[in-house]
């Protein structure tokens, strides 16, 4: 009963706010400028039959939600003397169910949202915007894991307008809490924040920014352990050009990050980077940097000096010639020293032929190696990496105490949990790290890594490594071949105790064919190494065609296939999607949306089948929305199947 009160009293809401929606004036001391919303209702019924290990289930579900959204913004006698923004949606809903909450899965639902903000003086020298936002919420990652977030925040930024230096300060305070609905796992964060921004340009041929953060944050990790850091980030940035064509410039930028707390550290890093136009054809780069790096247990200062020319031969050919020295210091338990000098070469030859193009390149890099020392144990932090579906992944060191992994978000907040967020898959003396579908880490995600290592003792090495890419594209690029050739060897080894390198051949050839609404392809890729070798082939296919003014349709499909020599592991990630669109006239349309996705792996065996129907109508301002959904999931040990039907009414104002 109190949710059909609930869903009345949006109904009288919404009549309300459309009256309100018609009294906007043009003068006077509280001004209405805008109010838009709209008042939805739904009915959703649907089945599920799912299986945990020897567990089955059968259950059955019904819903009825209301739901209101309301956008507006007032103002006090002008908008620039103060402005208030409010953005705020309600959905209440009655269910009659008798299993663990089901929320949608092929949408975002809004239970709670309110988004508010009151601007002061927005356009003069100093002015004020304080805001505040709560939003409870139901979501679905990828399909396979169902969650519910609920998100408070508030604070202020603070902006100083002024000829000398613009300034921006900004306050947050949030609340972070979400739980995944079928594993139960729960995840807090309380966060304090304050950033502060400047630039300035004094001419048109520089540029200074300045910015520094300090975060104050406890993160509350599935229930295993809670981290709790203080961390503060400083950095200045200038960049000046002696020329108006910005030809000759001087950028310098220099930064400093200290964390303490659960994992204490200090990181300071300076790079100073020269452009120079030796002549027309002629341009080049000087850069030097240092880094240091200190914690509880090492020290770690590397300086760098890089340098590169650069000549272009008309338009098709272009040669680079560059050099590299860099010293790295590190102190453990004993001091240990490292040198690296490299030197190489990029020639770039691209030709016209009667059909096409000719495309060639070539690079030779030669790279001498010196380490002293004894063997110790190294911590590598916040190394980054993008996980990304159907790519191997491999951590930059060997011999990883696995124990010691530790990988979070791109920010350093939010720690990942191993086995259901990603997976470390051993190759050797290398590690794998791989993204599990439907956690925490999105698909083309970037992540820091933090985990310690055995480096190895005194060697020298030198090593060639070199590139050959040839490519063909014909017919106003219709139709392309390409061919790579990629290998690294050692001629010069004195080898130390655990030293693992990389000798390779690597040959990758394939086909594209690119008809405009047609582009595919398909990719044979051979690499022969010493510490991962594989063997894999890569197809793709993607489609667009508007068969009428009325009908579009859309197919996407990828399959990648991972066979592992030496090891006998295979990695496979396969999908593909499509969609119909096909319009009724001008205000009605039907579009239908089939997807299959399947992955095999180690520790990962996934197939993925998931398909929606809808019709849609529009008449006037009165949407209407039906519809069917299909839902088929093997994961692991589980398996869920279901099916659903829904009908909306949305009514904008």
């Amino acid at each position: 009963m109190n949710h059909r009160l609930h869903i009345t009293g949006l109904l009288s809401l919404f009549l309300s706010c459309h009256a309100l929606a018609q009294i906007t004036t043009e003068r006077g001391i509280w001004q209405l400028n805008y109010l838009t919303g709209e008042l939805e209702l739904k009915g959703q019924y649907r089945s599920l039959q799912s299986q945990f290990g020897d567990l089955e289930e059968d259950q059955q579900s019904a819903w009825l939600l209301g739901g209101l959204k309301i956008n507006s913004r007032s103002s006090l006698w002008d908008p620039d003397v103060l402005q208030i923004d409010l953005n705020a949606a309600y959905r209440p809903e009655n269910r009659n169910e008798q299993y663990i909450h089901l929320p949608d899965r092929t949408e975002v639902r809004t239970l709670k949202k309110v988004e508010t903000s009151v601007t002061i003086l927005q356009d003069r020298p100093l002015s004020a915007r304080f805001f505040l936002d709560y939003d409870h919420h139901y979501a679905n990652r990828e399909q396979l894991t169902n969650v519910r977030t609920e998100l408070f925040q508030w604070g202020a930024r603070f902006g100083i307008r002024n000829k000398v230096f613009p300034l921006a300060l900004t306050y947050r305070n949030s609340s972070w809490k979400q739980k995944e609905i079928q594993s139960g796992r729960l995840f807090q964060m309380d966060q304090e924040q304050f950033v502060l921004r400047g630039d300035r340009s004094f001419g048109t041929r520089d540029r200074t920014e300045i910015h520094f953060s300090l975060n104050d944050y406890a993160y509350a990790y599935a229930g295993l352990h809670t981290t709790r850091h203080l961390n503060s980030r400083m950095a200045l940035e200038n960049q000046v050009y002696a020329d108006q064509s910005r030809k000759f410039g001087l950028n310098s930028r220099i930064s400093r990050y200290e964390q303490t707390g659960t994992h204490t550290f200090r990181r300071v890093e300076w790079n100073e980077t020269m452009q120079l136009a030796l002549a027309e054809k002629l341009q080049g780069m000087i850069r030097t940097g240092y880094y240091d790096l200190r914690d509880d247990r090492q020290t770690m200062g590397q300086t760098r000096l890089q340098g590169h020319i650069e000549h272009k031969l008309y338009s098709s050919l272009r040669s680079k010639a560059y050099a590299e020295l860099a010293s790295l210091k590190l102190e453990t338990e004993q001091a240990h020293k490292e040198l690296d000098v490299r030197g190489g070469v990029d020639l770039r030859y691209v030709k016209k032929i009667p059909t096409g193009t000719v495309h060639l390149e070539t690079q030779y890099q030669r790279h001498r190696h010196e380490s002293d020392g004894v063997s110790v144990f190294v911590d590598v932090i916040q190394e980054s990496h993008v996980l990304l579906d159907g790519h191997l992944v491999m951590l930059d060191q060997p011999y990883v105490v696995l124990e010691s992994v530790l990988v979070s978000d791109a920010d350093g907040l939010v720690q990942y949990q191993e086995g259901f967020d990603y997976l470390l898959l051993q190759h050797g003396n290398f590690v794998e790290i791989q993204r599990v579908p439907g956690g925490q880490i999105g698909d083309g995600e970037g992540v820091l890594v933090n985990y310690r290592y055995r480096r190895p003792g005194a060697f020298r090495y030198g090593s060639n490594h070199g590139q050959f890419r040839a490519g063909i594209r014909l017919f106003d690029e219709l139709l392309e071949f390409y061919y790579r050739y990629g290998y690294q060897n050692y001629p010069r080894l004195e080898e130390g105790d655990l030293l693992v390198l990389n000798a390779f051949t690597q040959h990758v050839a394939g086909i594209r064919v690119d008809l405009g609404f047609l582009r595919a392809g398909l990719e044979s890729d051979r690499y022969n190494s010493s510490l991962v070798p594989y063997q894999m082939m890569r197809y793709y296919l993607n489609l667009n065609l508007n068969l009428r003014t009325n009908t579009s349709l859309s197919l996407n499909g990828s399959l990648r296939d991972y066979a592992f020599i030496g090891d006998n592991g295979a990695q496979m990630y396969g999908n593909v999607a499509a969609r119909i669109n096909q319009r009724l006239g001008r205000h009605m349309k039907v579009s239908v949306e089939p997807s299959y996705l399947r992955q095999r792996g180690e520790q990962i065996e996934l197939d993925l089948l998931t398909g929606r129907a809808e019709f849609q109508a529009n008449v006037r301002q009165l949407e209407v929305r039906s519809g069917l959904e299909l839902y088929r999931r093997l994961y692991q040990n589980s398996s869920f199947a279901f099916h659903g039907a829904y009908l909306r009414l949305i009514r904008h104002f």
